[in-house]
């Protein structure tokens, strides 16, 4: 009789945190909309599983309520519209478990209020941060777009890096400040692509158990782990396809020689402005025992990926497609994707391979590190 108490007690145990995790996670958001009494409004977020939740709630006399659960507080898209690109009527916030209220202004979307959310509130302040930056940028920012010529657009967004550097240097200082906040995850989600392995991975360490717990930071994680396979000191995954000409390549055919793997795209302006540059080095090497391949996230646009190739006169070395599958519904299978197995999420990225199969190097937009390693290996050759 004894034991069988103890079991209950413990069932009930177990029923009672499980119900009160349950509460602890569940939230109520509130709204209102100015100019749109009827309709439908869209509620796209993290519920704790695997993939993103969308939901829908029906806008009565300009009202609308959605109820839901949330592990953690994280960022979410409210939108009019179910559509991604939905100017004005399409906003972001943090929803988090709790009562939430958020007021909406039709075509004004930006102008959310928000109360309920500590979260917000925090990614309130880095938000005017961002604001003081575009600030300073403004007459770029207008001319840019203002802007329908090609030319003068590609002049203006060589002219944007300061922009960036300042706008990313106020969202990695509240990282740093933070390291408790949802908003803190959410950031450094955001750069994985521009944060050196080591800089993400201090952060993301400094991070509460309860975030790094989370849904959110699992996809951080496998983030680190993919750039991880993709920088120095890892064994290169191989590869193998068809190249622009429709020849068979291999990664493996090149072992015993230094490979530089260059990530670009047709459409990647900053790849393109970069090619005279790689093709001077690829001259200067080539005779020294160094091979570049092109691979270019092109697959939806292939004829134009060829044309790039011919323009640009690289055609010197061999090309080869990212290997993303578009499927049926517009989407597109990334499981083969040379981006995803080397951690590359922003072009261009360059890939330094050494003649046992080694990265070496990886590097960004900046030419320096590239030529510098390049001449301590073949220069001092003679």
């Amino acid at each position: 009789m004894r034991i069988r108490k103890i079991i209950a007690t413990s069932l009930l145990s177990a029923v009672m945190l499980h119900t009160q995790a349950q509460n602890e996670n569940s939230f109520v958001l509130k709204g209102s909309i100015d100019g749109t009494s009827e309709g439908l409004m869209y509620l796209r977020y993290l519920d704790g599983g695997k993939s993103g939740l969308l939901d829908s709630a029906v806008i009565s006399n300009g009202r609308f309520e959605f109820k839901g659960k949330i592990g953690i507080p994280y960022i979410t898209v409210l939108s009019l519209k179910q559509e991604k690109f939905n100017e004005g009527n399409i906003t972001r916030f943090f929803l988090q478990p709790g009562a939430m209220e958020v007021k909406l202004v039709t075509g004004a979307f930006d102008k959310i209020e928000v109360t309920g959310s500590a979260a917000q509130e925090e990614y309130r302040q880095v938000l005017r941060g961002k604001v003081k930056v575009d600030n300073k940028y403004k007459s770029l920012l207008d001319s840019l777009n203002a802007t329908k010529d090609k030319a003068q657009m590609a002049k203006l967004r060589e002219r944007l890096p300061p922009y960036f550097e300042e706008w990313y240097q106020g969202e990695y200082d509240f990282i740093r400040a933070h390291p408790q906040s949802p908003v803190s995850l959410f950031l450094l989600n955001s750069h994985k692509g521009d944060l050196p392995l080591d800089t993400l991975a201090f952060h993301y360490n400094r991070l509460s158990p309860a975030l790094q717990q989370s849904t959110q930071a699992a996809a951080h994680r496998q983030s680190m782990e993919k750039l991880l396979a993709g920088s120095p000191g890892s064994m290169a995954k191989t590869f193998s396809g068809s190249d622009i000409n429709g020849a068979k390549l291999s990664l493996e055919d090149y072992k015993g020689k230094y490979v530089l793997l260059d990530f670009w795209a047709s459409w990647c302006a900053p790849c393109r402005k970069g090619n005279p540059h790689l093709i001077s080095l690829y001259k200067k090497y080539k005779s020294k025992g160094i091979e570049f391949i092109g691979i270019a996230d092109d697959d939806a646009t292939v004829d134009k990926w060829k044309q790039a190739v011919a323009k640009d006169k690289i055609a010197l070395w061999r090309h080869l497609l990212n290997g993303k599958v578009p499927m049926s519904d517009g989407s597109y299978d990334v499981s083969n994707s040379l981006t995803g197995h080397y951690g590359v999420t922003y072009l261009p990225t360059k890939i330094l391979i050494d003649p046992s199969g080694k990265i070496i190097g990886r590097y960004g937009t900046e030419q320096g590190p590239l030529d510098k390693q390049l001449a301590e290996i073949f220069d001092a050759r003679r």
